[in-house]
């Protein structure tokens, strides 16, 4: 459930490069590493639950799906409005999924120990960006899109 986050605070970073702060652009690569990253987890499990149960999985890709397209409004929203605090959300969440990784790498397929590596690596991402400014040009930008799709 991390990818629309990312996803969003990419956005955000988008708009931001094109209206004020250059510099900005810079993080879209990360934030996109990130984001491809937590996809490929996500179709991992979603497989491994399609190996487990054939019956619930079509349940399970409906449902995050729904999940998905219906949070995408708020997390643009919360992404626009702070993305330091986004910042800080999403450093706590990889640390969090780090050490949940760590915790299963011994009967694990090697997939998990790239997976809490890879957390390692956007948490210290999100560390060094948690200070941030917000970009009120940006925000409107996205306040209006947030509008503009749900009405």
């Amino acid at each position: 459930l991390s990818v629309m986050p990312v996803f969003s605070l990419t956005f955000v970073h988008y708009f931001s490069s094109i209206l004020r702060f250059r510099d900005r652009q810079n993080l879209i690569a990360p934030l996109q590493t990130e984001t491809n990253n937590k996809i490929r987890a996500l179709h991992f499990w979603l497989e491994h639950i399609e190996k487990k149960s054939p019956v619930e999985a079509p349940f399970w890709r409906v449902g995050l799906l729904l999940v998905q397209i219906t949070t995408f409004p708020v997390w643009l929203m919360i992404a626009a409005t702070a993305p330091p605090v986004f910042h800080c959300a999403m450093e706590e969440c990889n640390s969090i999924l780090a050490s949940k990784y760590n915790c299963i790498t011994a009967k694990a397929p090697p997939f998990v120990a790239q997976r809490s590596q890879q957390c390692e690596a956007a948490l210290e991402f999100h560390k060094v960006h948690a200070l941030i400014k917000t970009d009120v040009a940006a925000m409107l930008l996205c306040v209006l899109l947030i509008m503009w799709l749900c009405y």
